[in-house]
């Protein structure tokens, strides 16, 4: 299900990495965001200073919602421990 929010709005998205059901740091991850235009931005942790580490396995980037449409998030763990998560946020205009 998607998540709603409306023109302007920050959404955080938020991922938690685990290996055997504890949280667990990958040695590569990935955030890749696709707007409703379908331009696709990637952020990596580690490099981009916007890939905020939280504690062990949990991380969250902050997304200044600019574009009405639906947006597509996916991030990918890599290394010690792999796994992919995804998600959408439908952006509406203020009414």
């Amino acid at each position: 299900m998607a998540i709603r929010f409306q023109l302007g709005a920050s959404a955080r998205i938020r991922v938690t990495t685990q290996i055997n059901e504890a949280d667990a740091d990958p040695t590569t991850l990935t955030l890749t965001l696709t707007n409703p235009a379908g331009t696709q931005t990637t952020h990596v942790h580690g490099t981009d200073v916007n890939v905020i580490k939280e504690a062990i396995g949990r991380y969250y980037y902050d997304k200044t919602l600019d574009v009405v449409g639906t947006w597509r998030w996916r991030w990918v763990a890599a290394g010690v421990l792999t796994g992919a998560d995804s998600g959408q946020i439908v952006v509406r205009t203020v009414t």
